[in-house]
């Protein structure tokens, strides 16, 4: 989390390798900042939780957005904003293939229907983000 006031907590060691595979798959510097920013908030939740990295886990996943206050001026990240953290970890054996639950038809359709919306229509990605939900 070079450049910001916030520290990353557990996934600390994990930063940059991340911010270097969101830019591989094409996600905006703003979205990249938005992704770390979400990243740092559930490292200091691990830390605070008193979990290591290798704890994470779907549920942990939950509890920890659970956990959030849902007001606030930017929208909390769901659950689905995650996946590329967690499969970012599981290829980085962080943590393992068990803790991420494979993708389903949706998330391939979402995914599919969110890099159109970057590449042809060239919308940007706090557009995205809203007809994403």
């Amino acid at each position: 989390m070079s450049g910001t006031r916030r520290k990353p907590g557990q996934l600390g060691p994990y930063v940059e390798g991340y911010r270097a595979r969101l830019l591989a798959l094409g996600y905006t510097p703003a979205s990249v900042r938005s992704q770390l920013r979400a990243m740092g908030q559930l490292g200091r939740w691990l830390a605070v939780e008193g979990l290591e990295t290798s704890q994470l886990s779907e549920a942990r996943l939950e509890a920890f957005l659970a956990d959030r206050p849902s007001g606030g001026r930017r929208p909390a990240p769901g659950k689905r904003s995650f996946r590329p953290l967690l499969e970012y970890l599981t290829d980085e054996r962080a943590i393992g293939e068990e803790d991420v639950p494979p993708l389903t038809d949706l998330d391939l359709l979402v995914a599919r229907y969110r890099d159109w919306l970057v590449h042809e229509r060239g919308l940007a990605s706090t557009t995205v983000r809203r007809y994403l939900g």
